[in-house]
């Protein structure tokens, strides 16, 4: 079977990857010394694995769809622009396809395959006191998981 901390890795694997080639951008992971990013301004990148419900793919129940989605809620402080923040989610997003999507391409976890269900995007950008927000989304499903 297939643990969530194994999904969450291969998605993380990827967000590091891209955290080289955008610097400016710190990582605020989940329930790390780096929680304290979320009061701080700056470039910084928030990702966060999101389980759905698991589901059974055959109707004796012996095999097991885990699915979910993957964000990272991208962050630029105030009256920075647009250019850096909008690059960067473009280059997560491409990341992310070339990685699980694009010609079939997926993490393999123990044996177990995880794919995007749909090309990653990029949705509607919004603006508050902490600076301008950008999620990059991605949805995912191993199919028959640890089955």
């Amino acid at each position: 079977m297939i643990k969530t901390s194994e999904i969450t890795a291969a998605f993380d694997s990827v967000v590091i990857g891209w955290g080289k080639l955008f610097p400016a951008f710190s990582l605020g992971w989940q329930n790390s010394g780096n929680d304290s990013l979320q009061d701080a301004s700056g470039w910084i990148a928030f990702p966060s694995h999101i389980p759905a419900p698991s589901i059974s793919g055959d109707i004796q129940g012996l095999t097991l769809d885990k699915r979910g989605i993957y964000q990272i809620v991208l962050r630029s402080p105030l009256q920075s622009g647009t250019r850096t923040l909008d690059d960067a989610a473009d280059a997560l997003v491409e990341a992310f396809n070339a990685a699980m999507f694009t010609g079939g391409n997926c993490a393999n976890i123990n044996g177990d395959l995880l794919r995007l269900t749909s090309p990653a995007s990029v949705g509607a950008s919004y603006t508050d006191e902490a600076g301008r927000h950008v999620a990059v989304t991605m949805n995912y499903r191993i199919y028959n998981a640890g089955g």
